[in-house]
């Protein structure tokens, strides 16, 4: 499986001659590979989904699995250490599909595969056959938007990737998903952005921009679900790993989630 196919490269449209932007989004590939289609059973936990997952019924879905599994903490265990989650509750859709995901085990043994420095660190896409399936067989969908400005995407930002061609909507792609890392941002960069999306900023909000850092330029592009609540200097490690032409860690950084409460 050549693991370009999972990863596309999106060009930034605006450069700013007040900060040195990434030249690419945390844009989603839905190729997945599919020449070996596993069973129901292969998924763990076993699950009583009578049918694959669909854009149709998926909201409903996961409205009452939601209800079901109110959990908000989770923990991404790598060879680097441990990174602890705070998903957020006004975000239900994402925050039960991400629980859904870890139960089902479809991040299990898979990497961050795409890794852009002082940027992103994301995962959800796998060079595993066995991942790809997995994810095959539970469904082809997409999550609605629930982006707001309430959740900006400072530096420890838990968010989901999205296609950006034939998507007006701004849905969520089902399984990718990226921390943002991002550098500190000045006066300049933060007025042009609220000019140019028409939003003004909470003065709290600015202040993390500027002594914390963080993406936005992303800010009402990506909904943000969660964020990291220990293990930030984990996230830094990975994102200095050697990467090659398509971002894809030279040396895979496999993952594992866990649901904690």
């Amino acid at each position: 499986m050549n693991k370009l196919a999972f990863v596309l490269l999106f060009l930034l449209g605006v450069v700013s001659s007040c900060e040195n932007r990434p030249e690419k989004e945390p844009d989603a590939d839905k190729n997945t590979a599919n020449d070996t289609i596993i069973s129901i059973d292969d998924i763990k936990p076993q699950t009583n989904i009578a049918k694959r997952l669909n854009d149709k019924n998926i909201v409903e879905y996961l409205v009452k699995y939601g209800a079901d599994h109110p959990e908000t903490i989770v923990v991404i265990s790598t060879e680097f250490g441990d990174i602890k989650l705070k998903l957020y509750k006004d975000t239900p859709l994402h925050r039960a599909n991400f629980i859904h995901l870890i139960d089902r085990g479809i991040y299990e043994d898979t990497q961050f595969s795409r890794v852009i420095k002082n940027f992103v660190v994301q995962g959800g896409s796998s060079n595993q056959t066995l991942a790809a399936n997995k994810k095959f067989y539970l469904g082809d969908y997409m999550l609605p938007s629930e982006m707001s400005l309430k959740h900006i995407h400072k530096r420890g930002a838990l968010a989901m990737s999205r296609p950006y061609n034939g998507n007006p909507e701004k849905k969520s792609d089902a399984f990718d998903f990226y921390i943002v890392v991002g550098n500190k941002q000045n006066e300049p960069t933060l007025q042009r952005e609220q000019k140019d999306k028409n939003i003004k900023y909470t003065s709290q909000q600015l202040e993390i921009y500027r002594t914390s850092g963080g993406t936005p330029h992303l800010d009402l592009e990506h909904t943000v679900f969660g964020e990291v609540i220990s293990g930030m200097e984990v996230v830094d490690k990975i994102n200095k790993v050697p990467v090659d032409a398509s971002d894809w860690p030279k040396e895979d950084v496999i993952i594992n989630l866990k649901v904690i409460r």
